[in-house]
């Protein structure tokens, strides 16, 4: 004697719409947690001249909608030269004022930090030129002989609010070189010199 089972079709459908039905949830569940994402920072700056104030920006986004919040800080060969913040009703962009203070290629660097520990950065080489510079010099109009007079050459730059460094010599029209003095924080450089025992007209140079 046989005996016959059915498998009832209600069953089957049953478990077929339970199993749609976990699988529908399980990927709900992963669409609602998606992993963080790193933000994607944009440096912006260009070529300048030592002393002369340029802009320099960065913009910071992730995948999310909005942009992040938190702060840009801005380096130069790694000294700080700005910072500000972004995100909300300021927007995803900081812009700085930069002066350079030396001439070659400088590293600049756009680094992003969020209250969620978001990281990003950006960086970009750019070349600084050097400044042209004027110097002029101040002298006594008459001095009696064999007197000690100063000399004073002041050197300005010929844009920018750069004040240069380095060092003056002072000449005499034959060539003669009478001394040398290094410029201080304000451009300016001075020696003492001896007039010669002889009346005359003396030219001097810097």
């Amino acid at each position: 004697m046989r005996t016959f089972i059915q498998r009832s079709p209600l069953a089957r459908h049953t478990v077929a719409l339970a199993t749609g039905a976990l699988l529908l949830l399980t990927g709900l569940v992963c669409a609602v947690a998606p992993a963080n994402a790193d933000a994607v920072v944009t440096l912006n700056a260009g070529s300048g001249t030592v002393g002369v104030s340029q802009t320099v920006s960065a913009t910071v986004s992730t995948g999310a909608l909005g942009s992040p919040s938190g702060t840009i800080t801005f380096t130069a060969n790694g000294q700080n030269f700005g910072s500000q913040s972004v995100g909300g009703d300021q927007g995803g962009k900081a812009q700085v004022s930069w002066i350079p203070v030396a001439s070659g290629g400088i590293n600049l660097q756009a680094s992003f930090t969020a209250a969620d520990g978001t990281p990003g950065s950006d960086s970009r080489t750019v070349q600084i030129s050097t400044v042209g510079t004027s110097t002029s010099i101040s002298t006594p109009g008459t001095a009696a002989t064999s007197a000690t007079i100063p000399l004073t050459a002041a050197v300005r730059s010929r844009n920018g609010q750069y004040i240069p460094t380095g060092t003056v010599i002072f000449y005499l029209n034959n060539g003669t070189a009478i001394g040398s003095s290094s410029l201080d924080g304000s451009g300016r450089a001075s020696i003492d010199y001896q007039t010669p025992a002889s009346a005359g007209t003396i030219n001097v140079y810097a």
